[in-house]
């Protein structure tokens, strides 16, 4: 991580000085008083050795109390209103688009690839969402909650990216669920990422990511 490089330069910098005050005991004491002895060299090496290893467990510490922090802050605003009430839109609109490919005769499509039918209704809702942005009412201040999600997740992955949240951490606490915003938002980002490659690019980075950790697949393989 980002803090813990930093901590390690900081460590080498103080062993440096401590090297140097001490090598200029032995090849220039003139630069200090005659009286100095060769003890001093050794307390000084001593001293920003001790001050060097104190940095060290005191930015470990920091770091990953830094980490935790950032973890309890993203754990609470997952379970925020706004949050909250995005996750129900999508549930509502999962469950219509996955029974919609049940009650068609689709569902025995399975045999092609085990996620099939899931993928296939993400793929439906992704068609919703991109259709959505065009819509007022009722729908267009559902979209805007959406976009409330799709923002979260783009500031999840900026401090994936920046090392100060851990990615392993992110797939335990909701790793699946992103790669399933993923899907839902993907034709969204790809329509915006025609104009602007940076538009939620961490957020893409993130879910390629996780990825490779979960056996889930968006957009489904079998449509390719």
């Amino acid at each position: 991580m980002l803090k813990q490089k930093s901590a390690s330069i900081i460590i080498l910098f103080l062993l440096a000085i401590s090297i140097i005050l001490a090598s200029l005991h032995y090849f220039a004491p003139d630069i200090y008083n005659n009286t100095e002895t060769e003890e001093v060299s050794v307390l000084i090496f001593l001293a920003t050795a001790g001050i060097a290893l104190i940095a060290y467990f005191e930015l470990s510490r920091s770091n990953k109390t830094t980490e935790n922090q950032f973890l309890l802050n993203i754990s609470n605003k997952w379970g925020s209103e706004s949050i909250v009430r995005a996750r129900k839109i999508l549930h509502t609109m999962f469950v219509e688009a996955y029974r919609e490919k049940e009650e068609s005769g689709q569902k025995d499509i399975n045999n092609k690839c085990k996620y099939c039918q899931y993928c296939q209704a993400v793929d439906n809702m992704s068609k919703q969402v991109l259709e959505m942005r065009k819509e007022k009412n009722e729908k267009g201040n559902e979209f805007v909650d959406l976009l409330n999600l799709l923002d979260f997740m783009e500031i999840v992955g900026f401090y994936v990216k920046k090392g100060e949240i851990n990615i392993d951490d992110i797939d335990s606490l909701f790793g699946k669920s992103v790669l399933f915003f993923y899907g839902v938002f993907s034709k969204f980002i790809d329509n915006r990422q025609k104009y602007d490659k940076t538009f939620y690019s961490n957020f893409v980075d993130m879910q390629a990511k996780l990825q490779n950790k979960n056996d889930i697949f968006s957009p489904c393989l079998c449509e390719k």
